[in-house]
């Protein structure tokens, strides 16, 4: 927590602010009204099990596989051409001490936004 109380974020401010500048959200899934409490109704499970495969082939992680694959999807049911959801990130790579003994969490969820270019996405 020190190292996180003690960063300077005036340096990260302006990259957060360029990023989210022009961004128009739509908000999902949208509810009826803001005392709508939604319930499980249905569940959907799908195995990917040719992830490994395309990982063998590809210098990309399998996080960034299946974020561009959300992104698609996204993309695809709201007709638009920049998504952002949140993701969560290790922050194993932090400068901190006996991080990687640590035995709390050490992640956090961050907003990412792929914009869609020259159809990328489908």
């Amino acid at each position: 927590m020190a190292y996180l109380t003690q960063a300077d974020m005036t340096a990260s401010n302006p990259f957060w602010q360029n990023e989210f500048e022009d961004l128009s959200c739509i908000h999902i899934p949208s509810f009826p009204s803001d005392s709508y409490i939604p319930s499980i109704t249905e569940t959907i499970e799908h195995v990917l099990n040719d992830v490994p495969a395309h990982q063998a082939r590809s210098d990309l992680a399998t996080s960034t596989v299946l974020r561009f694959a959300w992104a698609s999807v996204i993309s695809t049911c709201l007709d638009a051409e920049h998504v952002v959801f949140g993701v969560v990130v290790t922050s194993h790579c932090l400068p901190v001490p006996g991080i990687l003994d640590m035995t709390g969490p050490t992640i956090a969820t961050m907003p990412l936004r792929v914009q869609k270019k020259d159809s990328q996405l489908p």
